[in-house]
């Protein structure tokens, strides 16, 4: 019996038998993803339950990796006229196999979903594409068509594996034999949706939809109608619309391309002087006040181009003796400024020197004043003395005087 690998647990391996069970083995240095071959022994009763118990644990260890293997990660559809999706877990094995249309359920009768589910996609893609070509769809005049659209929420592994479904494909049609034509792409979630709403592939959608940017008039392409047809009819009726197209489209040759080379050239320079001889004209009108004299309407492109440049000189000229004139006003006012700037700058200094002689008086007046109050300080010294020297002589005369008159008061 069959079983792939769903989680690897030291010495234990969960895998998942064709039967739908998971079962604990011993791990072989086995691989997630991995198919084995497994006995299927008689066992006892005792053992019988101790087998489901020691199953029943790995389930609760082990849940993680089987939700992981059972869970859908990628969608892969397949359109020849057979239409077939296949639903891809995160290892890239098969978990289910669905026909779209009467042709895709003829091809799924004729392959035992044994050998498509739990392989590999690229395994489970071959082995369609054989069974498809063994049923003559790539028979006749015509060459056949295979597309297949990969889709997933990573959009990064949803285009890794359409490149290496691409390949796979290719190398099968090459040793088969069969004329067929191969693309593979990758889509978006959002148009597997569109294409189911459909009853469609996101793969033939895309296609029918190539089919209506191809033709003259898109609406001439009825997409139900062509969603109902051959991958070949719709690749062929695609490639008939782009040579059309290519067919309507003239030939020129180099000396074709050449000559209308020169005559855009040739138009551009004309243009030019037009644009020239309008620019003088309104020049003219604007300067005057009138439309322009005969002399004027009578002379070349050559003539106006001189007097343009005339024009222009004279402007440069006018130019330069206003910018001239400035210059030397500029000048002639730096020149007074810098007088100016020496007037107050000797200005200043005698105010400073004003300022110092002024100092110096007053420090004169000051000195003077200090003599003065000295003078005055040794006159009011010497009164006080003086006074004083009176005061005392004064008072020995009044004690003598005194002393006289009790003397003689006594005798």
């Amino acid at each position: 019996m069959k079983a792939v690998v769903v989680e690897l647990k030291n010495e234990l391996a969960a895998v998942l038998s064709e039967d739908g069970c998971i079962v604990t083995v011993k791990n072989n240095y086995y691989e997630v993803g991995q198919e084995i071959q497994m006995k299927n022994p008689k066992i006892s009763y005792r053992k019988k339950l101790t087998a489901f118990a020691a199953a029943a644990a790995a389930i609760v260890v082990l849940s993680a990796g089987t939700w992981a293997y059972a869970s859908p990660y990628t969608y892969v559809s397949l359109d020849v006229n057979p239409s077939i999706e296949f639903t891809v877990n995160r290892f890239d094995r098969v978990l289910k196999v669905k026909a779209i249309n009467d042709d895709g359920e003829e091809i799924l009768n004729e392959i035992s979903l044994k050998d498509l589910e739990n392989h590999t996609i690229e395994d489970a893609i071959t082995k369609t594409v054989e069974q498809i070509s063994e049923a003559g769809y790539f028979n006749g005049d015509t060459q056949g068509g295979i597309v297949i659209a990969t889709s997933a929420k990573n959009e990064v592994k949803a285009e890794e594996l359409a490149q290496g479904l691409q390949q796979s494909v290719d190398n099968e049609v090459t040793e088969n034999g069969d004329d067929v034509e191969v693309e593979v792409f990758s889509v978006g979630v959002e148009r597997v949706e569109e294409a189911r709403a459909l009853g469609v592939t996101p793969g033939k959608l895309n296609l029918v939809e190539k089919l209506q940017a191809s033709a003259a008039d898109p609406s001439t392409i009825n997409l139900e109608e062509w969603l109902k047809k051959p991958v070949k009819d719709i690749m062929k009726a695609t490639k008939d619309n782009k040579n059309l197209s290519n067919d309507t489209e003239p030939t020129i040759t180099m000396d074709q391309k050449e000559q209308q080379k020169n005559q855009l050239e040739e138009s551009s320079k004309k243009q030019e002087h037009q644009k020239v001889n309008d620019k003088a004209k309104n020049d003219k009108k604007n300067a005057t006040g009138k439309v322009g004299s005969t002399e004027d309407n009578h002379k070349t492109d050559e003539d106006k181009l001189i007097d343009r440049d005339k024009e222009s000189n004279k402007n440069q000229k006018s130019y330069n003796d206003k910018s001239s004139d400035k210059t030397k006003d500029e000048t002639k006012r730096s020149a007074e400024k810098a007088k100016n700037d020496n007037k107050n700058t000797k200005d200043n200094a005698q105010k400073a020197n004003n300022h110092t002689q002024n100092t110096k008086d007053d420090s004169k007046m000051s000195s003077n004043d200090t003599d003065k109050e000295s003078q005055n300080s040794k006159g009011n010294t010497k009164n006080s003395t003086d006074n004083t020297n009176d005061d005392r002589t004064s008072n020995t005369k009044d004690r003598s005087t005194s002393g006289s008159d009790h003397t003689s008061r006594k005798n």
